[in-house]
């Protein structure tokens, strides 16, 4: 593939990032885990095709051009890292605090005499 085609599609892989981005914003507000975790793992599979088209690139550079070309490949893939950083902290935090708020069963003070369920002595009660 020549360079001028690996640049467009380098482009193309670059503005579906900042699609994903701004989906996933949106989806902090309003969206389910689930919708989270997809829309990052569609993220984490542009970032990985992107340093690939990057490399690519790179190894068909001119000399001349091969330092702008890596400081700037460079420093959009450290923003890129950041962003994916930040947005998967936020997501494990989210499940973290979904995740407590969960009801939880406890076992039941047998000696207080509450919470009999006719199961053989099981004795158990909900606590949200």
């Amino acid at each position: 593939m020549n360079l001028q085609k690996l640049r467009s599609n380098r482009r193309g892989n670059k503005r579906t990032i900042a699609i994903l981005l701004e989906k996933i914003e949106e989806k902090k507000e309003n969206g389910t885990l689930i919708e989270i975790n997809l829309l990052l793992k569609m993220l984490e599979t542009k970032m990985e095709m992107l340093e690939t088209l990057n490399e690519k690139i790179l190894s068909n550079t001119e000399t001349e051009e091969m330092e702008d070309e890596i400081v700037e490949t460079e420093i959009n893939m450290m923003d890129l890292r950041m962003k994916l950083g930040t947005l998967i902290t936020e997501r494990d935090q989210r499940d973290t605090s979904i995740g407590s708020q969960q009801p939880t069963f406890h076992p039941m003070d047998t000696q207080r005499g509450r919470g009999d369920t006719g199961l053989g002595g099981q004795h158990t009660t909900f606590h949200p």
